[in-house]
């Protein structure tokens, strides 16, 4: 019901008939054909703008073309869904990682090709909220967005490991 107020409302259908003491809308067999159409390429995830053109043209060819469209939308949808899937994904293996480390202890691990970003600089490290304001530079220095939660971390050189210097981070 609120969708057929809309769709009058926005000019895609208007009832064949409006009772003037009730002001029920009535519709005939011919507007039920074009709200199945409505429906349709709603149901495909078309803006009703697009809609609204083809219901005024009914060209075949236009209709074709922005089917078209629609399916690079849907395609480049999916594409982000994936990215989004695989970043869900890491980030659970992450907690669980996380959940199963043991502590006080050196692993050497391989991780598959990653995207990296550093700043190098020194920083002393006392507690988490030292590292914000390098945090904060790795975005800046970021053309995409980038979000930094969890898995940020700090490099010793190898001098400072062999002097045991550990307050001072290498970057």
């Amino acid at each position: 019901m609120c969708s057929l107020r809309h769709y009058e409302t926005i000019g895609l259908l208007t009832p064949e008939y409006i009772g003037q003491s009730t002001g029920c809308r009535y519709y005939s067999v011919r507007q039920f054909e074009v709200l199945n159409t409505i429906r349709y390429l709603r149901v495909l995830d078309m803006p009703l703008s697009e809609i609204a053109d083809f219901l005024q043209n009914k060209d075949v060819e236009l209709i074709e073309e922005k089917l078209r469209q629609q399916k690079e939308t849907v395609v480049a949808k999916q594409q982000e869904l994936k990215r989004i899937e695989r970043k869900i994904d890491n980030r659970l293996k992450q907690l669980w990682d996380a959940q199963n480390s043991v502590f006080d202890t050196v692993r050497l691990i391989s991780v598959p090709s990653c995207r990296i970003v550093w700043v190098q600089t020194s920083l002393t490290i006392r507690g988490f909220l030292d590292m914000e304001t390098s945090i904060r530079e790795l975005e800046r220095s970021q053309a995409e967005a980038v979000a930094f939660l969890g898995k940020v971390g700090v490099g010793i050189s190898e001098d400072n490991q062999l002097k045991m210097v550990y307050p001072k981070t290498d970057g």
